[in-house]
């Protein structure tokens, strides 16, 4: 398996694509991979689309598994929620708040 930058994916991505070819590609940022980019030449449709279903089986399986490792890193639904749902959008004509000085 060959690891790469984001930078480097960036400016070459026309190779990085050829390489994943021939073995899965790796991308880093910072030293942590942040995504994997797997060949899929020579694939019918179904086996690419039915990849997806089996990556998202694989990452709930590690998400449970480390919540099970690291109760004191778990997050309720109620928090996620809080996080990451969009907040309502504000009312038209209605005004911001300006921070205080």
């Amino acid at each position: 398996m060959k690891t790469t930058s984001v930078k480097t994916t960036k400016n070459k991505l026309s190779e990085i694509l050829r390489e994943a070819q021939v073995e899965h590609v790796v991308i880093m940022n910072h030293g942590r991979p942040i995504a994997i980019v797997l060949g899929v030449d020579g694939l019918d449709h179904e086996s690419v689309f039915g990849m997806g279903e089996d990556l998202t089986q694989l990452r709930v399986r590690h998400a449970k598994e480390s919540a099970a490792k690291h109760p004191e890193r778990a997050v309720t639904q109620d928090e996620m929620e809080r996080r990451y749902l969009r907040r309502p959008a504000r009312a038209v004509g209605a005004k911001r708040r300006r921070k205080a000085a």
